[in-house]
């Protein structure tokens, strides 16, 4: 399960999309490193009416070509992918 966060008081670094995993569908781990995370060379946090700049956000995992990749928004710059890895 991908999600996005967005702490406007905790560090910049944790702002971003985290991953949560389970092995039965009901129990999730929370992974505590972000899988994609905001850029701190953006500075300040300064929320929008769009949400936080620089915010990566709506997380979704698409299979193309073979491949899982991963769609998200980032606020102010559009929509990215990244190719999930094993």
């Amino acid at each position: 399960l991908y999600f996005g966060s967005e702490y406007d008081s905790k560090p910049l670094t944790r702002n971003g999309i985290y991953v949560a995993k389970s092995s039965n569908g009901k129990d999730f781990v929370v992974d505590p490193e972000l899988a994609v995370y905001r850029d701190p060379d953006l500075g300040k946090a300064i929320n929008t009416d769009k949400g936080m700049n620089g915010a990566p956000q709506d997380p979704s995992v698409i299979r193309m070509g073979g491949k899982l990749r991963l769609f998200f928004w980032i606020v102010d710059k559009g929509i990215l992918r990244a190719t999930y890895k094993n």
